[in-house]
């Protein structure tokens, strides 16, 4: 996995298998979540990451290059 300072936000996800699929309705809306698990994944346990998006105002998806990981 390449470290953060060598990525751009275009590049930011190349070593991660990224899924995105919706967790929940609500009405007519869906909930999305995105799931990023990295392409050189050893079978074991890991630890595990969870980040919050609050959404709000922000007209983008679930998942912004240029926030993950600051």
């Amino acid at each position: 996995m390449a470290p953060l300072d060598d990525t751009t936000p275009a590049t930011r996800f190349d070593s991660f298998h990224v899924y995105r699929t919706s967790y929940k309705k609500i009405g007519d809306h869906e909930i999305e979540v995105g799931i990023l698990v990295p392409k050189d994944l050893k079978p074991g346990k890991h630890p595990l990451m969870v980040k919050f998006h609050g959404g709000g105002l922000v007209p983008h998806h679930n998942i912004l290059p240029i926030n993950l990981l600051i």
